[in-house]
């Protein structure tokens, strides 16, 4: 693409303490693509405070911005100088519907949009589903711009470059080493329970590792419970810089069913999942026919028993550990956000 065109995407995210940081975090992967291929990108949505050092060299501008309504923030966008001038919206908040995206279309706004399994109908040039349950096929008749693209499939999840970058996955054959995590935002109650049902005397054995978000309203009254618990010996860490190394380390992870599961699968790492969000239900599920996962259901309804019965029998079965090592390696490439951009660029293109 000629630099002379210079150009530039919009990114509109949700990302917040309540949902988590994994909108952004996967925004972030698709910005670092796109720049590679010669685009500029700016940012529209999450605070200040969640903007980091490297946000300040990817985009060149950062709004902070609350959600009002559909119509409201697409008139927003499509006022911005930079849309005005023909920048494309990527759009990575699903409160954005069907007003949304008209309000756009209608303006003759480009638009690329993440979307969950459930939607009804996509206003957009592209559409992005990474549940592995969703088959192109079926979701392309819901796209109603002629010569819309639907991208759906683990092939387009999109990671951090650092989890781009690592070699291949380790096997697991013999669990040592637990993670736990429920994303970056507010973990709803899932560490106590999940930590509570875990403190039981055959999991003094294993090295447990605890991970949170900054922004989990929870992380001291969390911490406060690992030091009261008795069998369960766990660091508890919060937003570190090697999560890939944490991940690497691990043998199984216990975690929300959220975008994270795919940096897990990037990493070979068995998992037992639960969702605490309704669009992690479908997800949770197509990872366990994957034969990476174990679906255990929603947290609320999380039966402890369930969870130490589930550990314990892979703690004693090192050849289905294995076997669910080996099915998560193949779910995941690392090439997700390098294929979105070529085809958001190969779009471009063909509308200039």
């Amino acid at each position: 693409m000629s630099s002379m065109i210079s150009p530039r995407v919009v990114f509109r995210c949700d990302a917040s303490s309540q949902i988590g940081m994994g909108h952004m975090m996967r925004c972030r992967g698709l910005a670092e693509a796109l720049v590679d291929l010669g685009v500029r990108v700016l940012m529209c949505g999450p605070s200040l405070e969640m903007k980091s050092s490297l946000d300040d060299v990817l985009f060149e501008e950062w709004l902070p911005r609350r959600w009002h309504s559909e119509q409201e923030e697409a008139r927003f966008l499509s006022q911005l100088p930079a849309v005005k001038s023909g920048a494309w919206v990527v759009v990575d908040d699903y409160r954005a519907g069907a007003d949304f995206q008209r309000h756009l279309y209608a303006r003759g706004v480009k638009q690329c949009h993440f979307v969950p399994p459930s939607v009804e109908g996509v206003l957009a040039e592209v559409a992005i589903c990474t549940n592995p349950a969703v088959l192109a096929l079926d979701y392309s008749r819901l796209l109603t711009v002629p010569g819309g693209v639907f991208l759906a499939g683990a092939d387009y999840a999109v990671l951090r470059q650092s989890f781009q970058k690592v070699g291949p996955a380790r096997q697991r054959r013999e669990l040592n080493c637990l993670l736990m995590t429920f994303g970056g935002g507010d973990d709803r109650g899932a560490v106590k329970l999940a930590a509570s049902a875990l403190d039981v005397p055959f999991m003094s054995s294993l090295n447990v590792i605890i991970v949170s978000g900054q922004g989990n309203p929870r992380n001291s009254s969390n911490a406060g419970l690992l030091r009261r618990l008795q069998y369960l010996n766990a660091e508890y860490v919060v937003q570190p810089e090697n999560f890939v190394d944490l991940l690497g380390k691990a043998d199984l992870a216990v975690m929300a069913a959220g975008t994270t599961c795919y940096e897990a699968a990037r990493m070979g790492l068995p998992m037992l999942l639960c969702s605490i969000a309704d669009n992690q239900v479908s997800q949770g599920a197509a990872f366990e026919r994957l034969g990476c996962a174990k679906y255990l259901g929603e947290f609320e309804q999380l039966a402890p028993q369930a969870l130490q019965e589930t550990v314990m029998h892979l703690m004693s079965d090192p050849s289905q550990l294995a076997s669910m090592s080996l099915s998560a390696s193949r779910v995941v490439d690392g090439n997700g956000a390098k294929r979105i951009a070529a085809v958001i660029s190969q779009q471009m293109r063909s509308s200039l």
